[in-house]
């Protein structure tokens, strides 16, 4: 019999590959860098430059606010220097706004100053990162001199660039208007800064605030392409939690709803992480064909089973199939660490915090503790390229009572067997 093992395997191997997803590299710091020079006042649409330059970081920290760590620099800063109100890290959209809101723009435009001041940030310095800086400015470098002209502020992004770690800074030339000069200046910064626009002026102009909003969102796709912010993880999933009583749930240390909750004879503790501690009954006699366990009763199921994260029952076709509200998810909202999509949400296996009874398992990604008795595997011989590995007669796969957080490994590896095997059947 041929059995179709390619996408089986393929399957396999992808779940396997979340093993590795706790070591995820560090996300990258992103620092904005705003031009507040007087200039910035100039009319623009229906507001000012100033305005439009607050609402476009707006909608750059609702997209990325958690997803990487992000910081804020303003220059001038009441002369010829600048102010980093908030450093780059997590959570910080309100602030960032909050500084953006203080003061209104003013004064010369000490872009040197500024660069300087970023690149000697601390957390610019972190080794185990990548380092990027967005340079928002409406003109070219101007104040009491260097490094404020031309020439000392292309040396000063150079020289953030040389340093180690190494920090690639964007430029934006906004608002239009520029002089021949102040054109020349920022397609020099742009090149210094290692990240040139794939234009002729080497700087991503932005007249207006559609082509700044166009801008950032091509920046922070060269920022996603580059390194990744869909798989980079600062999260407790690659970091352990401070107090070791906690659990990582959500990417978060928590702790765990279920714990010190006792539930009587053939009861578990159900919670899926954030609900609270609620104790259920286990199935503990199989149940009927077309029916499932769920967290205690019986209930009419089409697929028979509890479809697996990342699918949905298709009741036409009695199958598990790919969930549309998982697929496609852009860079950005792929889910860290062992958690996974599951209803377009980012979530973890509830078998990772609960204890299921005596002669029972958890199902993966369901949470009902079901009977190990009469058990039957997987019926290779129905699976298809839709269904890989039909398992409705089982209830669905479930890991050994009594080891929740193991559940997912060894179902992964479980189904890596039975792969290898169909495989080397196939072969001979």
């Amino acid at each position: 019999m041929q059995y179709p093992v390619s996408r089986i395997a393929i399957l396999s191997l992808s779940w396997m590959f979340l093993v590795d997803a706790a070591h995820a590299a560090k996300c990258p710091n992103l620092l904005i860098v705003v031009d507040r020079s007087g200039s910035m006042n100039a009319p623009l649409g229906t507001g000012t430059r100033w305005t439009v330059a607050k609402d476009a970081v707006a909608k750059v920290l609702d997209r990325y606010e958690g997803k990487l760590p992000i910081g804020l620099t303003i220059f001038p800063a009441g002369g010829c220097n600048s102010e980093t109100p908030v450093r780059p890290g997590y959570k910080t959209k309100a602030a960032i706004k909050m500084a953006l809101d203080r003061q209104g723009a003013s004064g010369s435009t000490p872009s040197g100053t500024a660069m300087r001041d970023a690149a000697a940030l601390r957390e610019l310095r972190d080794p185990e990162r990548k380092q990027y800086i967005l340079l928002i400015t409406d003109g070219g470098p101007v104040c009491a001199g260097e490094p404020d002209t031309p020439n000392g502020t292309v040396n000063e992004i150079l020289k953030a660039r040389m340093q180690n770690p190494p920090i690639t800074t964007f430029v934006v030339g906004f608002g239009g208007g520029l002089t021949p000069g102040e054109r020349d200046a920022l397609t020099r910064m742009a090149e210094a800064g290692g990240r040139p626009a794939p234009t002729p002026e080497k700087y991503y102009k932005a007249d207006n605030a559609e082509e700044l909003n166009k801008a950032l969102e091509d920046i922070l796709e060269v920022v996603q392409d580059e390194f990744g912010t869909g798989t980079c993880d600062d999260s407790c999933y690659s970091n352990p939690c401070p107090n070791p009583a906690d659990t990582c749930i959500r990417g978060e240390c928590r702790v765990n709803p279920c714990a010190g909750v006792d539930c009587g004879r053939d009861q578990y503790c159900y919670t899926d992480g954030l609900s609270p501690g609620t104790c259920v009954r286990a199935c503990t006699r199989p149940c009927p064909q077309g029916t499932r366990c769920s967290q205690g009763s019986c209930i009419s199921d089409p697929c028979g089973m509890a479809c697996p994260a990342t699918t949905v029952c298709d009741a036409s076709t009695k199958r598990c199939i790919p969930d549309p509200l998982c697929e496609n998810r852009p860079p950005d909202e792929q889910c860290k660490g062992p958690s996974r999509c599951q209803f377009g949400k980012c979530v973890d296996d509830p078998c990772r915090f609960i204890s299921c009874p005596a002669n029972t398992r958890c199902v993966p990604w369901d949470g009902s503790c079901v009977t190990t008795q009469n058990a039957v595997p997987p019926d290779l011989g129905r699976a298809s390229e839709e269904d890989p590995g039909d398992n409705r007669r089982s209830g669905g796969c479930s890991a050994t009572a009594g080891s929740a957080e193991a559940a997912p490994l060894a179902a992964m590896l479980a189904f890596g067997m039975v792969v290898w095997l169909a495989a080397r059947r196939r072969r001979a």
